[in-house]
């Protein structure tokens, strides 16, 4: 996105960012777009997802984002994912299947289907009939087929949980060996400066 902003910036600078092409035939296999045209485009497709992400994390309130909302922002973060980088969709089930299945346990599994409406509309729509926009959550019959799941954030915490426990048990120790030593130093300013140095190690 940076790179994208400063291009046009410095289009914008040599005063050329609208001045059209001028092509040697005026029958060409491709079309045209003008670079600032390209730039907005990116520009509101990513603010687009990311005023979806924000808003499926404030609209249960501060402290709490209920299982439906979950869903919403996993996949809104996915699509925001692929917005801000180029990325192989196909490889983002989620994203681009409409209708397949769980290769592990073979259940019917469904994505928002890119893959179908890109095909037809050369744009990638959400299939419709997915997400019930009014309640800001997928339809109800979708819930366990849908990859966009709590059981995702709860396979990344999975994997990470041993870190985190020795991490956090770590910090336990450390909390505990300076209180010991802490109550060994005598009120001696020396003793105090050997005890804040070993605070800020």
């Amino acid at each position: 996105m940076t790179l994208s902003l400063a291009i046009g910036n410095r289009l914008e600078e040599q005063q050329i960012a609208d001045i059209p092409v001028v092509l040697s035939s005026p029958h060409l296999p491709f079309y045209t777009t003008p670079t600032s045209s390209i730039i907005d485009y990116l520009h509101s497709n990513i603010v687009k997802f990311a005023l979806g992400f924000e808003y499926s994390i404030i609209r249960d309130g501060r402290r709490v984002i209920s299982p439906k909302s979950s869903q919403m922002v996993l996949m809104l973060l996915a699509c925001l994912h692929v917005s801000y980088r180029a990325a192989p969709l196909s490889r983002q089930s989620g994203l681009w299947i409409d209708i397949g299945r769980d290769n592990e346990v073979q259940e019917p599994r469904e994505g928002i289907g890119l893959k179908n409406t890109i095909e037809t509309s050369g744009y990638g729509f959400f299939v419709p009939d997915k997400v019930c926009w009014g309640a800001w959550k997928f339809h109800s019959h979708l819930t366990n087929k849908i990859p966009f799941g709590v059981w995702q954030l709860q396979n990344s915490y999975s994997k990470s949980y041993q870190k985190v426990a020795n991490a956090s048990t770590f910090d336990g120790h450390f909390h505990e060996l300076f209180g010991w030593v802490g109550k060994q130093f005598s009120t001696d300013p020396q003793d105090r400066r050997t005890y804040k140095a070993l605070q800020m190690i």
